[in-house]
């Protein structure tokens, strides 16, 4: 994504459309500030920092619930009962 948007700054600024390259140049950094948001959250996961063991334990929660909500509402189990 990082390239392609790089792609796009060099050839929209070589075509004069300055506003698009400003627009681009604000989403590669936004993106560049994600990646190292991430590579970070990775640091810390590595480290088992516990605030990353519950967004892990959370979205596994959240996961399997979704996972069972899916299956019940293709079967049409009705869960009421």
């Amino acid at each position: 994504m990082l390239r392609d948007i790089e792609f796009h700054i060099q050839s929209r600024g070589e075509a004069g459309l300055t506003d698009v390259v400003d627009l681009l140049r604000s989403k590669k950094e936004t993106y560049e500030k994600h990646v190292e948001e991430i590579k970070k959250m990775k640091l810390d996961l590595d480290k088992e920092e516990l605030y990353m063991l519950g967004v892990f334990k959370s979205y596994e929660v959240g996961f399997s619930r979704g996972l069972a909500s899916l299956s019940l509402d293709n079967l049409k189990i009705d869960t009421t009962l």
